[in-house]
């Protein structure tokens, strides 16, 4: 099973972003033009012969005024939903920088949270590196006065001082640059990120701004999961920025299809085997995450092609290995490498189908994730429905199926 996210557009403009200030305007105005009507009805027809009631050619057809009201209650919700995770990510946060700076325990693999001070990462790297170096440049200068007090020269390369450490001096280099980053923060690429969490499209409030590699996307992050044989058995939209928190997510989803699959057809082999998914998924809780057995990346298919080829692996992980080495170690295998490289034949075709063939690629016709998980899981049917019958598959086949 080969899964991954592709981003669809909604059927909404970027240009219909609006900031919570500025719906609240909006409101207000709507509001306004509503009470000035309403009494200048009343002041021409009377109260009593009009009440509250709009005249036909008045009444909004375009529904704006629910619109803002849907915007207004989106950007709410979002940042209710922000609040509660501000602790946990801070939490982890700080976590990931005690140990990044720890220089006695397993420095952190994968990406730093989100919540994370890059500033604060790349001060604890660089300090945890500096105090190994310090540790080991220490221990030889008392080995090496040993040795002279019995008249003796410690073979090989003295150890370096910390400040002239390769990797120390590359990672103040980094902590340098972070802090320069920090001071002079970059605003000419692409839309305010820092107040994009806080502002709703007009048009499609549930629909997100999305960077992709051709640039920015007023649209939905859909999530597919197909098998070997090229069904979809997976696709959800998502609102999502990025796919690391989605693999939890899809994986019940597609264990749950196995087991509906199951129950119904009577067959015991239809049980998911290994989840195969690319570096926009890796992070620990992923590849901790009870479940079926998965193949996650953390790095670029190339990348992977090139430490398979000049460090290949073979039987099991080092016992001491953290769940991400072993997960590398894995990759550069035989077995794991040929399974990897099965990952992108296996979910981007049916992608592409959904986007070419079903008429995605121009986005939604429809608005509201609702909505638009209707109309991506109708596209995903028909997909499946096709292939069977392109490959020939009869009625009284899939009856004794």
């Amino acid at each position: 099973m080969a899964f991954d996210g592709t981003k669809i557009a909604a059927n909404a403009s970027m240009g219909a972003n609006r900031s919570e200030a500025h719906l609240r305007k909006l409101a207000r105005q709507y509001l306004g033009r509503a009470a000035a009507t309403d009494d200048a009805e009343d002041e021409l027809f009377g109260e009593d012969q009009r009440g509250d009631e709009l005249p036909e050619d008045l009444t909004d057809h375009t529904r704006r005024g629910e619109r803002i009201s849907q915007a207004l209650a989106e950007i709410e919700r979002r940042r209710a939903a922000e609040q509660a995770g501000t602790e946990a990510e801070r939490a982890a946060a700080a976590e990931y920088v005690a140990k990044a700076g720890d220089p006695a325990g397993r420095a952190p693999t994968g990406q730093a949270p989100k919540a994370a001070d890059p500033v604060a990462v790349a001060r604890a790297r660089w300090q945890r590196e500096h105090d190994r170096a310090q540790a080991r440049f220490d221990a030889y200068q008392v080995k090496a006065a040993a040795a002279a007090a019995r008249g003796h020269r410690l073979p090989g390369t003295p150890a370096a001082a910390p400040d002239d450490h390769p990797t120390v001096m590359r990672l103040r280099a980094a902590y340098d640059q972070a802090r320069t980053a920090a001071e002079h923060p970059d605003t000419s690429s692409g839309p305010d990120t820092t107040t994009s969490a806080h502002r709703a499209n007009l048009t499609d409030p549930d629909s997100r701004l999305l960077k992709t590699r051709n640039g920015w996307m007023q649209g939905y992050n859909c999530q597919t999961a197909t098998s070997a044989d090229g069904f979809i058995i997976s696709a959800r939209a998502t609102q999502d920025a990025n796919d690391v928190h989605q693999f939890v997510p899809t994986m019940n989803d597609v264990t749950a299809t196995a087991g509906m699959l199951a129950e119904h057809t009577g067959r015991d082999d239809l049980a998911v085997g290994t989840m195969i998914g690319d570096a926009g998924y890796d992070s620990h809780a992923n590849l901790t995450a009870p479940g079926p057995d998965r193949l996650i990346a953390n790095a670029t298919r190339r990348d992977l092609n090139q430490a398979a080829a000049t460090d290949p692996a073979t039987g099991p992980p080092p016992p001491d290995a953290t769940t991400r080495e072993q997960m590398d170690h894995r990759l550069r295998t035989d077995d794991g490498h040929a399974l990897y490289a099965r990952r992108a034949p296996m979910v981007e075709a049916p992608n592409g189908w959904l986007k070419d063939r079903r008429g995605l690629r121009r986005g939604f016709a429809r608005r509201g994730i609702d909505a638009v998980q209707a109309e991506l899981s109708l596209a995903a049917a028909v997909t499946n429905l096709l292939k069977i019958a392109t490959n020939g598959i009869t009625t009284a086949q899939l009856a004794t199926a």
